[in-house]
């Protein structure tokens, strides 16, 4: 279930997972992106200005345009726990 945008491209041995690759990106070999599930909650998003759950039970990785990633690379950033 991963999207790729346009002239996007992703080496062999590679594992994506629900993941959202933005255009003109380069994903290397080896890389994993994968999906968890971190908080033991309910996932929710904003949608027409209500917070509503999403009938998903993870969420996957998102790499943006023009990004290039290697077998090397590493990005955690943790969500804010002043969130709701």
């Amino acid at each position: 279930m991963t999207t790729l945008m346009e002239n996007s491209m992703v080496a062999q041995n590679t594992c994506l997972q629900m993941c959202v690759v933005g255009r003109d990106s380069f994903i290397g070999a080896g890389c994993t992106f994968t999906d968890f599930n971190l908080v033991p909650k309910p996932i929710r998003t904003f949608y027409k200005d209500r917070l509503v759950e999403i009938d998903l039970p993870v969420l996957g990785s998102c790499v943006g345009t023009t990004a290039v990633w290697g077998r090397a690379s590493s990005c955690f950033r943790p969500a804010p726990s002043n969130r709701t």
